[in-house]
C-alpha cells in the first residue's frame, strides 16, 4: 500500500497494474487481520470496555492517521537504499505504516455504535390506549 509506491516506482508505467493489485491484496489481508483480532471483542471484558464509549476507537483512528501522516517527522523511518546503487533515502518505517494502517481499519471496522431501542409495550401501554406496538 503506502510502501508499494517506493517499490515498484522506479519500474515506469508498467509497474501501475501490478501496484493496483499489490495494493488490493495487502488491503485484503489488513482488513482480514483486522477482523480476525477483532474477535477478542468478545471477551465480556474488551467488549464492556471497548462499546463503553466511542472515544476509544476514535482516539485510535485519529492516532494512527497522525503517525501515517507524520511518522517520518517524529522519527519513525527506516532508511532504504535501491538495488541500483543510489543514495539511501529515509522512509516511513515499515512497522509504523502497515501498524498504523491496522489500527486505523481495525478501529473503524469495530467503531461502536449505538443500537436503537425499542420501546417497552409497558411504557406506551397508559400512554395511548388503543394503540399496540
Amino acid at each position: 500500500m503506502i510502501l508499494a509506491l517506493e517499490v515498484v516506482a522506479d519500474a515506469g508505467v508498467i509497474a501501475i497494474p501490478f501496484q493496483a493489485i499489490m495494493g488490493a491484496v495487502f488491503s485484503l489481508i489488513v482488513v482480514g487481520l483486522a477482523f480476525v483480532i477483532g474477535y477478542a471483542l468478545l471477551v465480556r471484558v474488551l467488549n464492556r470496555i471497548w462499546y463503553s464509549s466511542s472515544i476509544i476507537a476514535l482516539s485510535i483512528v485519529l492516532i494512527s492517521f497522525a503517525i501515517l501522516i507524520f511518522g517520518r517527522d517524529l522519527g519513525f523511518t527506516a532508511t532504504l537504499q535501491l538495488s541500483e546503487g543510489r543514495s539511501p533515502y529515509k522512509a516511513l518505517h515499515p512497522a509504523a505504516a502497515y501498524g498504523g494502517m491496522l489500527a486505523a481499519i481495525f478501529g473503524a471496522l469495530h467503531f461502536p455504535r449505538r443500537q436503537p431501542t425499542m420501546p417497552n409495550k409497558t411504557e406506551h401501554a397508559d400512554a395511548s390506549p388503543g394503540v399496540s406496538f
